[in-house]
């Protein structure tokens, strides 16, 4: 056996190790790709706003995230697109963390979403037009996770409305939502079937749009979690857009851990526990929250949530609802006698909280609502707690298909329930609430944005003052 050549092999090995150090691995480097493309030659022109848009994310991820590897372009044509994006992939490896953005005008055929670039055609088929845009997850996502990054994240700024002079009647308002990939965050700025605004009435002229000036100094913020970013920029924008009035809450669908960020170190995230509640919170007033609220009170019987888990378990759709529980159903619009108000000394309190649409499920956001109206007066006595249940102000759903005043009723009806067991969780007394159904007979903004009247309006009322003029 030559052993000595073998040892002599070794020991020249080592001392080159010794002499030059090992090798690091290479490192994971951070990508972004940004797109803004304002100015069309057929299209509707955007006056800017993708534009300044793209300037500014460019500005944060070359600035307080320190990307390796940022490419800023506009009003580019769908092949000046291509060229880019193939050489982006080509540059992008195994582990890297990769930033998709587009702002521009976008269309939807209701299973894939396209991105439309400066020389997108205003007319033809639908044909056509997937041949002369691009598909976000077909053709771009794809083709970046063929390089096996550690994480995608997309945001797209492209949800405004039907761009084609044509307005073909197939295509649905907006963009539609994506399928989940693991490792991939995809956030739209407005949600599934609604429209983005470019900018509210008071915004200056040569600013950034809604959502964007909403999410970049968040975004600067590399150790906070994504997932709170967008919560936190979700919230916003809704209700920012809600005094236009528009119906605009951005869509957000991730596959990335919670606590993921775009920083080195993440601030900590929602805990097993406060995730866990989140979870029922936003099932709350549906059967599925049930299983949900079981798991949390096995799981964490000493937990902060504890007693609302209880209570809520105990209410419908998990039991059988109070017989003191008072329901209206009204199919007509109502005109309600004008009465004498007696003197209040606590004010009555007022709150509104929003569904999706056919949904009664309640989100996180008509939660928190709920907390903070519901103890405006405390030490008031409670005369009764009137909750109205809505639905769209019109009676074809979204899908093209009629609905019956019946149906419309139900839905309504199943909004205030979950409202009402919520409330009940709370500590509110099941004898004072009143529940009314109301369908589509009451619409909030009448022949306007229907998801505005997919809603619950709830007031609780107090008792008149008392002889000594202090609350009971």
């Amino acid at each position: 056996m030559p052993f000595l050549p073998v040892l002599r092999n070794l020991l020249a090995a080592l001392l080159l190790t010794l002499i030059f150090g090992a090798q690091p691995a290479l490192a994971q480097a951070r990508r972004a790709l940004i797109i803004g493309v304002g100015e069309y030659t057929q299209l509707r022109s955007l006056e800017g706003v993708p534009q300044r848009d793209a300037e500014g994310f460019g500005r944060v991820f070359t600035g307080p995230l320190g990307f390796d590897d940022v490419t800023i372009l506009h009003d580019i044509t769908q092949p000046e697109f291509l060229i880019a994006l193939s050489e982006f992939i080509d540059r992008t490896q195994e582990g890297d963390t990769v930033v998709f953005i587009f702002s521009g005008h976008g269309w939807s055929d209701g299973a894939e979403n396209y991105l439309a670039f400066a020389d997108a055609p205003a007319t033809g088929t639908e044909s056509s037009r997937k041949l002369r845009t691009v598909a976000l997850s077909g053709a771009v996502l794809e083709q970046i996770q063929g390089r096996m990054p550690r994480a995608v994240i997309a945001i797209i700024d492209a949800c405004r409305d039907n761009p084609f002079a044509d307005q073909t009647k197939s295509l649905p308002k907006g963009l539609g939502r994506v399928q989940e990939r693991e490792g991939v965050l995809v956030a739209f700025a407005a949600g599934q079937g609604q429209t983005a605004l470019a900018k509210v009435p008071w915004d200056a002229d040569g600013g950034y749009s809604l959502f964007t000036r909403h999410l970049l100094p968040r975004l600067a913020n590399a150790s906070r979690p994504l997932s709170r970013i967008f919560e936190d920029v979700r919230n916003e924008v809704q209700r920012e857009a809600e005094s236009v009035p528009h119906w605009q809450r951005p869509a957000i669908y991730s596959e990335l851990p919670l606590d993921w960020c775009l920083g080195n170190t993440c601030e900590a995230s929602l805990s097993e526990e406060g995730a866990l509640w989140l979870a029922a919170t936003r099932q709350a007033g549906t059967p599925e929250a049930c299983s949900v609220y079981a798991d949390y009170i096995a799981r964490f019987p000493k937990g902060d949530y504890i007693a609302a888990a209880t209570r809520l378990a105990a209410l419908p759709p998990c039991a059988e609802a109070p017989a003191n529980w008072s329901y209206l159903a009204s199919y007509q619009p109502t005109l309600l006698k004008q009465m004498a108000q007696p003197v209040y000394v606590c004010d009555d309190a007022h709150a509104t909280v929003y569904f999706g649409y056919d949904s009664a499920m309640m989100n996180v956001e008509g939660a928190a609502a709920l907390d903070a109206f519901f103890g405006e007066n405390p030490g008031c006595r409670i005369s009764r707690i009137v909750i109205e249940g809505h639905d769209d102000g019109t009676f074809i759903n979204e899908d093209g298909n009629r609905i019956s005043q019946e149906y419309s009723v139900s839905v309504s009806e199943r909004r205030a329930s979950s409202i009402a067991a919520y409330l009940q969780a709370m500590g509110a007394p099941a004898d004072k609430i009143i529940i009314h159904a109301f369908g589509a007979t009451r619409p909030a903004v009448p022949d306007g944005d229907p998801a505005f009247n997919r809603r619950v309006e709830v007031t609780v009322v107090y008792e008149a003052d008392a002889p000594d003029g202090l609350p009971g």
